[in-house]
Parts: structure tokens; C-alpha cells; sequence
């Protein structure tokens, strides 16, 4: 069940997805600087490692793109988050009937989810997500709602039992699109 809010916590949930957004905006230009600077660096080491002869040197300098590599992936990761919670945070308001894929919504809803670290950690999910699925007339909002209730109730089913499992499936069958969310 969808839960009720008074128009307190309306008004107060605008207000945080409003400063979220600004928040989102204000991380993302030096994370772009961020992302810029490593690649330049990745591309002169590249430049600099072709003309190393001592081993010991050429060494450090793997270790040095390995590090880049990673302050890459975890900015673009950074980058995806940022602009998941700036998506949410812009459709979350947004009540308007009009064209809804349900694979991608749910892809990004399990993303959002990944915030929950009971979730993120200890649950292992089984995801089989058709996204070539037509998409549907619908809200959003509706959607993304009931999806995030269903997983809350799968996560609350499973407190307790040592081992977690998380199924979710999105597949087109008979001219339907089924969706089925389970936990063990």
C-alpha cells in the first residue's frame, strides 16, 4: 500500500528533491573537472609508459593508470548516481500521463534501492530485465512508487533469514508486459 502523506511532508519532500537537485548540480561540476583530469593524465601516462625502459618505473607507472582507471569508474558511478536521484527527483513530481518503459524505470528504481545498505550488501539479486519491452501510457511517479513499495516489502519479508534473495524479472509475454518481484 502506497503510504499517505499530509501536505507537511508534501511540501517538505518538494523542498528536499528541489535542494537535491541543486546539490546534484553543484557535485557534478567538479566531478566533471574530476573525470577531464584523469583522462588527460591516462593519455600522457600512456604517452610517458612507451618510453620507460627501467622495470621498476614502468611498474609504478601501471600501478598509476590502474589508479586512474578506478577514479574513473568510481566518478562515472558517481555520475550515475547523481543523475539517478536527479531523474527521481524530477519525475517524483511529475503526474502526467505519457509514454513509461517499465524495464528501464525498475533498472533505475534498483539502482536508487542500492542506497539501502541492507540491500546493497546483504541481499543477493536475481535481475532478468527484458528491455526491449514496448513502453506503456502510465504516471511515472505511480510506477516507481509501487515498485519501491513492493521492494521495501520483499527487503521487510526477509529480515532475519540468514540468507536473502531478491528476484525481479521484466519480460514480455503474450502481448503483456509481467513483471514479478520476489524475495525467498
Amino acid at each position: 500500500m502506497l503510504k499517505d502523506y499530509d501536505n507537511d511532508q508534501v511540501n517538505s519532500l518538494a523542498y528536499t528533491g528541489s535542494l537535491l537537485k541543486g546539490t546534484a548540480h553543484n557535485l557534478n561540476t567538479p566531478l566533471s573537472s574530476i573525470l577531464g583530469r584523469a583522462d588527460i593524465l591516462r593519455l600522457r601516462l600512456d604517452r610517458v609508459v612507451e618510453s620507460i625502459t627501467d622495470t621498476s618505473a614502468l611498474q609504478e607507472f601501471e600501478k598509476c593508470r590502474r589508479d586512474i582507471s578506478l577514479i574513473i569508474e568510481n566518478s562515472n558511478r558517481v555520475t550515475s548516481i547523481i543523475k539517478n536521484t536527479v531523474h527521481r527527483c524530477v519525475t517524483s513530481v511529475q503526474n502526467e500521463i505519457k509514454p513509461v518503459n517499465i524495464a528501464y524505470l525498475l533498472m533505475e528504481d534498483l539502482e536508487f534501492f542500492q542506497s539501502d545498505m541492507e540491500f546493497k550488501h546483504n541481499t543477493e539479486k536475481k535481475i532478468t530485465i527484458d528491455t526491449s519491452i514496448p513502453a506503456i501510457q502510465g504516471a511515472h511517479v505511480h510506477f516507481s512508487n509501487s515498485f519501491i513499495e513492493i521492494l521495501q516489502n520483499a527487503q521487510a519479508a526477509m529480515v532475519g533469514n540468514e540468507e536473502k534473495i531478491l528476484t525481479v524479472s521484466v519480460q514480455s509475454q503474450g502481448g503483456c508486459i509481467v513483471v514479478a518481484i520476489g524475495d525467498n
